[in-house]
């Protein structure tokens, strides 16, 4: 006789078997522990059956997905039978620049995010650029002071002034 095995903790369905029969009564079969004689129903993605009060119950079964908020974007991932994603959620990964578009139920890039980051990205490449050329100036500045061979020419140093000019621009521009 066919019996159907849960596990002993969550309680879901893992396989089938076949009881033992009694010695001590023919055609009686033991049920060993974590086990029924009922068959479990047929179940769909995303779902487990589960035994529960002497009966077979279907729950969602997400266990292992991650889903992300629409309004955070913070991963969620599910580690337990019975629960499911809500409307606030969706399992399509979100972008760096992206927002949740409820109209078109899809994550779309947020230009606004993009632009704001490229900036960021320039202020700091230009102050990045201001930071390592620093020396430079104050070597050539002290070469001129003690009257020694400075090691730019007036020409480098001069295009060296007018980068770093324009990298402060570019920085002024986010401000």
């Amino acid at each position: 006789m066919k019996i159907y095995n849960y596990n002993s903790m969550t309680k879901e369905y893992i396989g089938e078997s076949i009881a033992d029969e009694n010695p001590l009564e023919e055609g009686v079969f033991l049920l060993p522990a974590n086990a029924t004689f009922l068959q479990p129903p047929n179940i769909a993605e995303n779902e487990v059956a589960v035994f529960e009060n002497d009966l077979w119950i279907i729950k969602a079964d997400y266990r292992g997905g991650t889903f992300y908020s629409k309004t955070t974007k913070e991963p969620k991932v599910i580690s337990e039978i019975g629960i499911q994603p809500d409307d606030t959620m969706t399992h399509l990964i979100p972008g760096e620049f992206d927002t949740w578009g409820s109209k078109l139920n899809k994550w779309t890039e947020d230009l606004i995010l993009v632009s704001k980051a490229e900036q960021e990205k320039t202020n700091l490449d230009s102050r990045k650029f201001l930071d390592d050329t620093d020396w430079k100036i104050i070597r050539h500045r002290d070469q001129l002071d003690l009257g020694i061979k400075t090691s730019l020419t007036g020409e480098e140093y001069k295009q060296l002034l007018q980068k770093r000019q324009e990298s402060r621009e570019r920085v002024m521009e986010a401000l």
